[in-house]
């Protein structure tokens, strides 16, 4: 009896247990959301958040980067990126984490262009809007991608749901970032709807960089020319060094030279600003401080003891502060923001007009054409 009593018991205990796991879904939410303009766009923005992030565009990628190049060095917890050593443990999580960011903002771009076309309270004119939006911010991070890593796995709309995806070719990496650069051109307006979107414009000038990049100069050089003679940009006149802070300083909102920008505020910062500086009793560009990762030397570095001074931009964007290796060190102000509390509100410049000028004028080079330059 005893027995039997306690079987009952599990028995009724298993049922219950089994009725309490089994699944009842109250409702198709994924199914039911991309349908309305208001869900779609809230999809879109969806794909600018991690890749925007401080491990993403927002630090990681920029900071990595700025260890390389031949006008300045990292120091602290960066060095070993700039003696090109290798990356410590340190700093392959860094990149790793950049990775594991712009494989999730590619992952969101996908959604969008899976689930738009089915949405049925969008018209198609928005419908084609999305998605090529969608598939400039994809064909973006790719190309930034594979410049680091060479082939990649390949997540578009068709394998979204595949869970092992192996690696491609830089070339089949290419095929897609350029079918999506020119899908992109074809459907994103000429004008912008909202600051920081990408426009006809911006896919033009992703064109322009992906033809230089694989050393198709002549169509590097007639994408490139479509952009100047649009006359919709223009740079911005600059006097004295401080003229630029109309371009890089942290009110400012839109320039004639913007062709596509990454836009940041105090709340969610430009974390590389917070990299460049050291806040001292003389200066003060980063409110918060700084912890002055990227620096240069006035006298040890031939770059920088060879600019010419007469240069307006050498004053703008260096200033020396002795961090402990020596008073002829400088670091870099480019980028600051003295009123900034968490976080610094100037943009990331993607694309500049001063960037597409000088991929036109790399792309005239190598074509060993004259062509007339723009006014």
């Amino acid at each position: 009896m005893k027995n039997l009593i306690i079987g009952l018991v599990g028995l009724f205990v298993f049922s219950a247990c089994s009725d309490a796991l089994t699944e009842k879904p109250k409702s198709q939410a994924e199914d039911n959301f991309y349908n309305t303009t208001a869900e779609v766009k809230a999809a879109v923005n969806a794909i600018y958040g991690p890749m925007r992030e401080g491990d993403a565009f927002g630090l990681n990628y920029p900071a990595q980067l700025e260890g390389l190049p031949d006008y300045g060095y990292s120091r602290g917890s960066q060095a070993v990126v700039s003696t090109y050593q290798g990356l410590d443990n340190t700093n392959i999580n860094r990149v790793s984490v950049v990775w594991d960011k712009l494989y999730r903002s590619i992952r969101n771009a996908n959604i969008v262009i899976s689930k738009v076309p089915l949405a049925t309270e969008v018209s198609d004119e928005e419908k084609t809007l999305y998605i090529a939006e969608a598939k400039y911010l994809r064909a973006m991070m790719y190309f930034s991608l594979v410049r680091c890593f060479g082939g990649l796995p390949i997540r578009t709309e068709a394998n979204i749901d595949i869970s092992d995806v192996p690696r491609s070719s830089v070339e089949e990496v290419f095929n897609l970032i350029l079918q999506d650069a020119t899908d992109a051109e074809a459907g994103l307006p000429p004008t912008v709807q909202d600051l920081g979107r990408p426009t006809l414009w911006a896919a033009k000038t992703l064109l322009t960089e992906i033809y230089l990049y694989q050393q198709k100069w002549e169509q590097a050089a007639a994408k490139s020319e479509e952009v100047i003679s649009s006359e919709r940009f223009a740079l911005v006149e600059v006097s004295t060094p401080d003229d630029f802070q109309k371009i890089f300083g942290p009110d400012v909102v839109n320039t004639p030279e913007e062709i596509f920008y990454l836009k940041f505020n105090r709340q969610q910062g430009f974390g590389l600003v917070s990299y460049a500086h050291r806040k001292t009793s003389e200066y003060n560009y980063y409110g918060p401080g700084g912890v002055y990762a990227q620096y240069t030397d006035s006298l040890k570095n031939p770059f920088i003891k060879n600019w010419d001074h007469a240069d307006l931009r050498k004053e703008h964007i260096l200033y020396n502060v002795d961090v402990g290796l020596g008073p002829t060190t400088c670091l870099f102000r480019k980028f600051r923001d003295p009123d900034a509390t968490a976080g610094a509100a100037n943009d990331y410049p993607w694309y500049r007009y001063a960037d597409l000028l000088l991929f036109h004028a790399e792309a005239r080079l190598e074509r060993k054409v004259l062509l007339p330059m723009p006014p």
